[in-house]
């Protein structure tokens, strides 16, 4: 199952990129794949959660591998909503 994202903007900024999705989740873990070649931050702002425990991981596949630009998320339940902002290059 994967994720619906959807991309809200995308700022950038010398070599700087700022880029928001809305993600829905379909299951309790998943991968948001980014633009970005390296995520270097990242915050997520929720929408409608039914989980406080949320987890969010830079460059990281569902699998713990690394995956440069990939933000994996875990700990989620079925219909959460949030915003993530990543930032990178």
């Amino acid at each position: 199952m994967a994720y619906t994202v959807t991309k809200l903007y995308q700022y950038n900024e010398g070599n700087k990129v700022m880029t928001a999705f809305d993600v829905t989740t379909d299951a309790a873990s998943g991968v948001i794949v980014t633009p970005l070649s390296v995520v270097e931050a990242v915050a997520i702002c929720p929408v409608s959660m039914g989980t406080a425990g949320i987890k969010v991981k830079r460059n990281l596949n569902a699998a713990s591998a690394t995956a440069n630009g990939s933000i994996m998320v875990s700990s989620a339940a079925s219909g959460d909503v949030f915003t993530v902002i990543a930032v990178g290059h």
